[in-house]
């Protein structure tokens, strides 16, 4: 959601709307009234999300870590998962932090304000069904399967992204 505004600042037709109005957080948009939608010109907007099995996507942040020397985390994912969900801020509850627009640590207070704020989007879509809302979208990424000690490890550090997912879900749903 961050790239959707970061984008819209760069075109013109935003640029006047965006500079009048105080959109420091998602969380800002998501609770105007209609009313102020309205007035900031901001009544056609959708606003999606997609959102992926926290699992999966841990592991997958991590093998390409782990496989890319350039990447930013390969020194830290080289030292095995347990190290790199520890050191990875974006390997511990990214959607508690990312949905409730507080990047702290502070997951128990802000799952609560994930949970409200995922409600107020258009449309919340699971990754695992993007191919039937986009069906040119292909994962063309192969990894080895999970093993359970790995799973656990990633659940370990990403407790509240792993509720915000089932609650999610169950929005689809």
């Amino acid at each position: 959601v961050y790239n959707i505004f970061e984008d819209m600042k760069t075109r013109s037709v935003y640029n006047d709307i965006l500079s009048n109005v105080s959109l420091n957080s998602l969380n800002e948009y998501l609770i105007m009234t209609n009313k102020d939608k309205k007035k900031h010109n901001f009544d056609n907007i959708q606003v999606i999300t997609i959102i992926r099995d926290p699992i999966k996507r841990v592991y997958s942040h991590y093998y390409d870590a782990l496989k890319n020397k350039k990447h930013p985390y390969f020194s830290i994912a080289k030292r095995g998962l347990k190290n790199f969900c520890h050191k990875a801020w974006e390997a511990q509850n990214l959607y508690c932090r990312y949905y409730s627009g507080n990047l702290n640590s502070d997951f128990e207070r802000n799952i609560a304000l994930a949970k409200k704020n995922l409600k107020y989007f258009n449309e919340v879509i699971l990754f695992e069904d993007l191919n039937k809302k986009i069906s040119m979208h292909k994962n063309k990424k192969s990894y080895p399967d999970i093993t359970e000690l790995d799973k656990k490890i990633i659940e370990k550090y990403n407790q509240y992204d792993i509720e915000i997912y089932k609650f999610a879900k169950n929005i689809v749903n």
